[in-house]
């Protein structure tokens, strides 16, 4: 071997470890849930975006027969393409077989993460992709039932590892929001976030929602539906899916982070108040207080930055129950954004 080649040589094994240890960003891992994992590299991003797909095993439906009084649950085969919510004119047998009128509602689980450390939770968002609509007026009309517009809905909810027919009524956290009111084709965005963080503070496996109309069924036999993609879909693109996006700490060292928190509450669990103390060399911004359904009852803007600690008092409005404090402080320079859960007696 000459001499020029042992150079070569030499300069590869010098240049390659180098180029490998610099790349930066997010480096896709299959895992559970039909769902792309992430792994943070160094150096630290300001900002990973995560997207996390359906749990094929519970992307299920619950539907209602109302002329029989009957139920029905499933999931979904991989043949199951589309995911219907509404109420359906059906013919069972030949015709002139009778029509029945069924409601059928949605339901989806997504695998909950575990934080990146040194992030913080900024958002997430639910997105699903809307096909087509169908109303008494025709195709490509939004549902009207007895002649009155109602919103698509999304709920919070907790069916466990199984669907079953006591689901088309689940265990219920509230109502999130409207997931689409319109015809027009496309990704449907609804905000998550309080929901999502209830759930990592709960520390359940799921995060899981009900897909409805707050009319089950108008008896018009005609059918009244939305139609999404379902994530056995054969377009790449419109799957179910949730995106979270985690925001770098970025002012503080991963272990001041994960092992000496900044801020503290106490009494937790409470009654009447709760007090925040924020520790030597750091301030309290902002404060908000949300319930389960992600509304904020309670905010707090601090002027003082010298006060360390500052008492949230309850009013008789709040009910007992878990609530999420989400917090702004400003420690070494830098502001953090946190949030901490706090259980009213």
């Amino acid at each position: 071997m000459n001499k020029a080649l042992l150079l070569f040589f030499f300069a590869v094994l010098l240049v390659y470890p180098v180029y490998s240890q610099n790349k930066i960003g997010l480096t896709p891992s299959k895992t559970k849930g039909s769902s792309i994992g992430i792994k943070v590299n160094s150096p630290m991003q300001q900002t990973i975006i995560d997207t996390i797909y359906t749990e094929n095993s519970l992307q299920a439906t619950v539907s209602y027969t109302m002329e029989t009084n009957t139920y029905n649950a499933y999931v979904l085969s991989l043949y199951d393409s589309h995911i219907n919510v509404g109420d359906f004119a059906v013919t069972y047998g030949v015709p002139p077989s009778p029509i029945f009128n069924i409601g059928i509602r949605f339901y989806l689980s997504f695998p909950i993460r575990t934080i990146p450390l040194g992030y913080t939770i900024e958002n997430v968002k639910f997105m699903l992709y809307q096909l087509y609509c169908h109303s008494n007026e025709g195709d490509h009309h939004f549902p009207s039932f007895y002649g009155t517009h109602y919103n698509l809905l999304v709920d919070h909810v907790d069916y466990g590892n199984n669907i079953e027919i006591s689901d088309f009524n689940p265990v219920n956290y509230g109502t999130i929001g409207s997931i689409s009111n319109n015809e027009t084709i496309g990704w449907k965005i609804l905000s998550v976030t309080s929901q999502y963080l209830l759930d990592v503070y709960q520390n359940r496996q799921y995060i899981q929602f009900m897909i409805y109309f707050p009319i089950i069924c108008d008896w018009d036999y005609c059918d009244d539906c939305v139609v999404f993609r379902s994530s056995h879909h054969g377009s790449s693109i419109g799957h179910p899916q949730i995106v979270v996006t985690y925001r770098s700490t970025n002012s503080i060292s991963d272990y001041v982070t994960a092992h000496n928190p900044l801020v503290f509450l106490y009494p937790n669990p409470c009654r009447d108040y709760v007090t925040i103390s924020v520790k030597d060399n750091t301030s309290l911004i902002s404060a908000d207080l949300f319930n389960v359904k992600g509304q904020a009852v309670k905010t707090i803007h601090k002027a003082d930055n010298d006060q360390k600690n500052v008492t949230l008092e309850f009013d008789r409005g709040i009910k007992s129950g878990i609530y999420l404090l989400k917090y702004t402080v400003r420690s070494l320079g830098k502001d953090l954004i946190g949030t901490k859960k706090i259980i009213v007696n």
